[in-house]
């Protein structure tokens, strides 16, 4: 699952929030945590959530916990390898697709790169 967050009273990009994902693995119920921030010097991490949910079929619990105002949204038994966007105070969530990148075509313009 990919998880984008979006702060309303927070900071936009909700730097700052904590993600709990809670799902059954072979029938044992386990939890993933997860801040969102910007990582290193460089900005190593993407403010994107990729939570890997190993052989679960569906993600019984999501609760964010907002860094200003520090409330707790809890969103139930959402899709699975899905790119999911969530606004705080909002109780809808978003899913999106990514749209396929042709590097090769030329067509956007750019270099096209190819072993000699």
């Amino acid at each position: 699952m990919n998880l984008t967050l979006q702060g309303v009273v927070s900071n936009r990009a909700a730097i700052g929030a904590k993600i709990k994902i809670t799902f059954k693995e072979n029938n044992k119920e386990r939890s993933v945590y997860r801040d969102v921030n910007t990582g290193g010097s460089f900005g190593a991490n993407p403010l994107t959530q990729h939570i890997g949910i190993g052989h679960a079929t569906t993600i019984e619990k999501t609760e964010i916990t907002w860094p200003v105002t520090g409330k707790v949204q809890v969103f139930r038994n959402l899709p699975i390898n899905t790119n999911i966007k969530m606004k705080e105070d909002d109780s809808t969530m978003n899913t999106y697709k990514l749209d396929r990148f042709d590097f090769t075509s030329g067509k956007h313009g750019l270099v096209a790169c190819s072993p000699q």
